[in-house]
């Protein structure tokens, strides 16, 4: 969303470079065809399988069991700037 955001603000006949998953790049690039949007050339995952692994079972799955999943331990160091990178996902616009 912060991504989306971002390129949102830009002014028409901007270049924009951004390093992520490809299929949001060529979305960007239909949204905003006045932009010159392009991926960064080896930062970015040409299809991130990891991504499409998860399912709408999977999502159905856990919010039916979320009371008998255990939580993920995180160390402290680790989980401020954690926190910080989902809540910027999770940001609503």
């Amino acid at each position: 969303s912060f991504i989306v955001s971002f390129v949102d603000k830009q002014p028409s006949g901007s270049t924009i470079a951004i390093g992520t998953e490809i299929n949001l790049i060529n979305r960007l690039g239909k949204i905003y065809p006045d932009k010159n949007i392009f991926e960064l050339s080896g930062a970015t995952c040409p299809v991130c399988a990891n991504m499409y692994r998860t399912t709408i079972n999977d999502l159905a799955y856990c919010l039916e069991n979320f009371r008998d999943i255990k939580p993920i331990q995180v160390p402290e160091k680790i989980k401020v700037n954690a926190r910080i990178a989902l809540e910027r996902m999770l940001e609503v616009h």
